[in-house]
């Protein structure tokens, strides 16, 4: 009887595991595109990849990117809210962009999740920012979406950008 009782928590511990990294790999998979859609800019890829009801879109300048900037400016806001869709419009306007992610950590329970990463903005072949950057997700009809981004950035042209500086244990 114990022995079946071992071998039954084995099982599910054993398939709770392979449950979790499922999940993973699909969220995973959402990154990977979501980097993708930037390079191709491929919009219609790119829009499937959020939550249809509304989706925060927040960034905050750090703080020593916000000093420089309110040195010439004492009026400078450092947070600003945008949307995916006038995020992407943005991107048209710019002949080559790129967004990379480092340090990528998933936090889930099977219908909602956490994704951080650090990140590098690229314009053109040269980093224009770089920051630290969380979404949230939730699972609906069994496909992961974004339903929050919020992000950090420091301006490059200000601190450029060291790996050391964003790593995050």
């Amino acid at each position: 009887m114990i022995k079946k009782i071992i071998i039954a928590l084995l099982i599910t511990c054993n398939g709770t595991k392979v449950f979790s990294q499922n999940e993973e790999k699909a969220i995973l998979k959402q990154v990977q595109t979501f980097m993708e859609c930037i390079v191709s800019k491929d919009s219609l890829t790119f829009n499937k990849l959020f939550h249809d009801g509304p989706v925060a879109w927040t960034g905050v300048f750090r703080d020593s990117t916000t000093a420089k900037i309110r040195f010439r400016d004492k009026s400078f806001s450092n947070v600003f809210n945008d949307t995916p869709k006038n995020f992407f419009r943005g991107l048209m306007k710019i002949e080559r962009v790129e967004e990379k992610f480092d340090h990528i950590k998933i936090v889930h329970d099977g219908s909602i999740a956490l994704v951080s990463f650090d990140y590098t903005f690229w314009m053109n072949g040269q980093i224009y920012n770089w920051g630290s950057e969380y979404w949230t997700m939730i699972k609906k009809d069994n496909v992961w979406k974004i339903t929050s981004v919020i992000f950090s950035m420091e301006l490059e042209m200000f601190y450029p950008y060291q790996k050391r500086q964003l790593k995050r244990e």
